[in-house]
């Protein structure tokens, strides 16, 4: 067995010399420490106090400031996006609910006999709830439809108005039903087209009389009675905004009374125009109060034009899809306080811009590609002259082609006049005139 020396290995005698030989690079210090926790000094407790203030913080906030909120979302030209808002915001907390509610109810739908039940439940007059729901009722929309089941009747839309003391706006729609056997689709038959509609008793009169006065009435009539607008008429003399729709109403009985109503606003939309004689019973009354005339179809722009002609001292506004003929283009001239004039047919600016009045404030026309605008910019050159302030065009057919509507721009940025470009004929319709 051999033994090992190992200091002969140069590593572990390098090792011995460093811990056993002094270390001159080594400074030596006085270091004392205890373990002990060195006492500290109690520090002083301070007591946060609230400054003194005179104005109370609320809870919640105040239910005018949230329905001010609510009615600033609320938009009633788009009632299925306001209505799914306000359900949502029915679910914050009760106070939000009740306010959300009025609002839900300000514009309501009539359209079925299960409808007409739920709002019997929730406009119900012996409780506190009914009352104020059926006090925010200031809309109704009821279609009756007896070509559907469970459609609603007579008797339950004059009982649903009774329940509103404060509607305003009733939008009624009517679809007539078919003679059995004699109401096939494709059937080429003119009995088709012969529907009887819901009848409105005396009894469902004396009903709707005993409700609120409908100030606004917007009726669209789809079958063969054309005596059911005159009874409304009478019902409501203080209609004063009429739209008709469907087909043409008719004159009513000589035994019938004289019409009541004073109008502001006719709006016809009629498959064929209304005679003269039935416009003319309508409106004998609104002499000096009819400030707003328009026509959807281009069958009634002619009759309408008669009605401009007749009203011309009232007239501030006037809708028409044409005026291509010299005694309309007349008629316009003769509305001495003509604010408003919106025309769908491009070819009327050569025949309408010469003859316009200079009340006239904003101007709306349809312009395609071969539209002559020289007239219209003669208009806006001239303004400094007039009222115009504000221009419209609807562009179609290539209209956005044009090589004029720079000019017109250009026309327009100089006399300071706003101009609207728009594309879509139902956003032209929507324009304010």
């Amino acid at each position: 067995m051999h033994s090992v020396n190992l200091l002969a290995f140069p590593l572990f005698d390098r090792l011995q010399r460093f811990f056993n030989g002094p270390h001159p690079h080594v400074e030596k210090h006085d270091v004392s420490f205890t373990l002990m926790k060195p006492a500290t000094h109690p520090k002083p407790e301070y007591t946060i106090t609230n400054p003194p203030t005179s104005m109370n913080i609320p809870e919640h906030i105040p239910d005018e400031i949230v329905l001010r909120i609510l009615e600033s979302a609320y938009d009633p030209q788009d009632l299925p996006s306001s209505q799914s808002f306000l359900a949502s915001c029915a679910l914050v907390n009760r106070d939000w609910s009740v306010l959300s509610q009025k609002l839900l109810f300000r514009h309501i739908t009539l359209r079925s006999q299960a409808s007409f039940h739920s709002l019997t439940d929730a406009l119900n007059p012996s409780t506190a709830r009914g009352q104020m729901l059926a006090d925010a009722v200031t809309g109704l929309r009821v279609v009756m439809d007896h070509n559907q089941p469970n459609a609603v009747s007579p008797t339950s839309f004059a009982h649903i108005v009774s329940l509103c003391p404060r509607l305003q706006e009733l939008d009624l729609s009517l679809f007539g039903r078919g003679l059995p056997g004699h109401d096939e689709v494709g059937s080429p038959a003119l009995a088709r087209m012969r529907r009887t509609g819901p009848l409105l008793d005396e009894k469902t009169l004396a009903v709707l009389r005993s409700g609120a006065s409908i100030t606004r009435l917007a009726f669209s009539n789809w079958t063969d009675d054309a005596s059911t607008l005159s009874q409304l008429l009478h019902v409501w003399p203080s209609v004063h905004t009429l739209a008709i729709t469907g087909s043409p109403p008719a004159m009513p009985p000589q035994a019938s009374p004289a019409f009541p109503c004073a109008l502001q606003d006719l709006r016809i939309n009629c498959q064929r125009a209304p005679s003269f004689e039935f416009l003319k019973w309508l409106l004998q009354n609104s002499t000096g109060t009819l400030r707003r005339v328009q026509a959807d179809r281009e069958s009634c722009a002619e009759v309408l034009s008669r009605v401009v002609r007749e009203h011309q001292s009232s007239i501030q506004s006037v809708s028409l899809p044409t005026c291509t003929t010299r005694e309309a283009a007349s008629s316009l001239m003769q509305c001495c306080d003509l604010r408003q004039l919106r025309v769908e047919d491009a070819r009327v600016i050569m025949v309408v811009c010469d003859t316009l009045p200079l009340s006239l404030e904003h101007i709306a026309f349809g312009v395609h590609r071969c539209t002559e605008m020289k007239p219209l910019l003669d208009l806006i050159s001239s303004s400094h002259n007039t009222g115009l302030h504000a221009v419209t065009l609807h562009l179609y057919k290539c209209g956005e082609l044009h090589n004029k509507l720079d000019v017109v721009r250009i026309a327009c940025a100089l006399q300071g006049i706003s101009l609207d470009i728009v594309r879509d004929i139902h956003e032209f319709r929507s324009v304010s005139c």
